[in-house]
């Protein structure tokens, strides 16, 4: 099955600006999960949203918009000095993290078709959206929202980097062969979903502060050039790969599997 959802990644459009992911990390993450999913779960996740093939299920990942007043939904913001999530202090009026609980519950629960329907389009946006590493990010700065520098020339802060533009580099746009050899990139993520949203939080946490992002101790007024985009893109894919892989386990478990 995962080499017909990799396969998928070659023939994505151009990247356009977006919370979190852009849409097209959120069209390579629900593409691994098509595929990677139980029969019996793809088949409700089809029911649910009136599709029946990948490419359908990954436009509808990569149009899906949540409200404007949800905004802080799509992150888990943490200070500077921390070292994990905590829920009670990160999330006390809602983060990511909870939005992710509660559309489980309500996948799980005997509520309205159009309810879970909406519980299930928010829960594979927000599972792509916790492994993009600035969205485990610092308080302080937005998430590096007000880090700035520029790329290619152009203005662009840090966040933008890890939401669109790290996925752009890949795109040859109106191109009708492959661009990415997904392939190639080594360490594929784990099938079993033995550890939960929670856990998958902390570990970008850790990603996001490690030397290769430039989040930690940056001023801004950085170039982020191609040594930069070719030391995170194979990390960018990779959390992309985890997103897939987790968001497939876990709709596997909770609509059904074999």
């Amino acid at each position: 099955m995962r080499a017909a959802a990799l396969s998928f990644l070659f023939f994505i459009g151009a990247a356009a600006p977006a919370s979190a992911w852009g849409p097209d990390g959120h069209r390579i993450a629900c593409a691994i999960a098509w595929d990677e999913m139980a029969a019996p779960a793809r088949t409700k996740v089809g029911a649910f949203l009136g599709i029946s093939t990948k490419d359908a299920f990954a436009g509808r990942c990569a149009s899906f918009a949540m409200p404007p007043e949800t905004a802080s939904l799509h992150h888990v913001f943490i200070p500077k000095t921390a070292r994990a999530v905590d829920l009670a202090r990160d999330c006390a009026h809602g983060c990511a993290l909870t939005a992710i609980d509660h559309s489980i519950d309500v996948l799980k629960s005997g509520a309205a078709t159009l309810e879970k329907t909406r519980a299930l389009q928010t829960l594979t946006h927000l599972v792509a959206d916790i492994h993009q590493p600035l969205n485990i990010g610092f308080a302080e700065d937005g998430g590096g929202a007000e880090i700035k520098g520029t790329f290619r020339g152009a203005p662009v802060t840090l966040r933008a980097m890890w939401e669109r533009e790290m996925i752009a580099t890949l795109i040859k746009p109106n191109s009708s062969g492959p661009f990415y050899d997904f392939m190639s990139i080594a360490g594929r993520a784990p099938k079993a979903a033995a550890n939960r949203p929670f856990d998958w939080a902390n570990e970008t946490l850790w990603i996001m502060r490690s030397p290769a992002t430039g989040y930690l101790g940056t001023p801004g007024g950085i170039d982020y050039d191609e040594t930069y985009v070719q030391q995170n893109r194979r990390v960018a894919l990779e959390q992309l790969d985890k997103a897939g892989v987790r968001l497939a386990a876990l709709l596997t478990e909770i609509l059904g599997g074999t």
